[in-house]
């Protein structure tokens, strides 16, 4: 099986921690708090977004 090649460049990709996530908005990379909670309603998780960080 293949590993999936991250979309992000390498030097982004050094900032990411657990727990965040990396996106690409108009060219410029921000790193974001991310966690998830269990929706027993939908019985999956659903994402739940934070804030930029600097």
């Amino acid at each position: 099986m293949e590993s999936k090649k991250s979309p992000h460049p390498d030097w982004a990709l050094a900032h990411k921690r657990k727990g965040t996530e990396l996106r690409c908005i108009n060219s410029n990379y921000y790193l974001y708090e991310a966690t998830g909670k269990w929706n027993p309603e939908k019985k999956r998780s659903v994402k739940i977004g934070g804030k930029v960080r600097d």
